[in-house]
């Protein structure tokens, strides 16, 4: 059993047995990808500290970091999500107003960042290609929004303007672990929690 602040790997990524290994802070949320046997973790961290994201490799039966980094001054780190082809990611960022972040993997450089539509992001969806990002975000009680960005999964840029924008989604009271919002795996579907009203 994985205490807080640990990450536990299962079988699959290329270990026989489940290993554990623990870092300083509760990680909050994590991404992998199991191709180039690394994820990239999020460190739950108030406004006034700053969030970061960090990337550890799984190699040789352990769990090590790699020392990349991503930090944020004065912003916290909502969620994370790699796009397909493993080469960037996202991720959303806030405090205050929220913003889309996408970074460079490996290196954590950050690549490019949009402004959201509504103020605390709370879920990530990549079309299968990754040439769109889905983002949805709200006040937690208040109507959500989504928006849909041009994505570059090579480069990590993001297109400034929505490219679909869907208004009044109830407002997403979920744990903020919980995913509350999805894309099919042939891209035909986006899925959202959504409140029975």
């Amino acid at each position: 059993r994985a205490a807080d602040g640990d990450i536990l790997v299962l079988k699959g990524m290329g270990f026989a047995e489940p290993k554990t290994s623990a870092f300083a802070k509760l990680l909050k949320t994590l991404e992998a990808y199991p191709k180039k046997k690394a994820l990239v973790v999020v460190d739950s961290a108030p406004v006034s500290t700053g969030g970061a994201i960090r990337r550890v490799a799984i190699a040789n039966g352990t769990i090590a970091d790699t020392g990349e980094n991503l930090a944020f001054s004065g912003e916290y780190v909502a969620r994370v999500a790699i796009a397909p082809g493993a080469k960037t990611g996202v991720a959303v960022v806030g405090g205050g107003a929220t913003r889309l972040v996408a970074f460079s993997v490996p290196g954590l450089v950050a690549k490019g960042s949009v402004a959201l539509g509504n103020r605390i992001g709370n879920a990530i969806a990549f079309s299968p290609s990754g040439d769109r990002v889905f983002v949805r975000s709200g006040q937690r009680g208040a109507t959500d929004v989504i928006e849909a960005f041009t994505y570059d999964v090579s480069t990590g840029a993001i297109g400034q303007v929505p490219t679909l924008t869907i208004t009044d989604v109830s407002g997403f009271t979920g744990s903020v672990y919980q995913t509350s919002m999805a894309i099919s795996p042939d891209g035909a579907l986006l899925v959202v929690a959504d409140e029975n009203t």
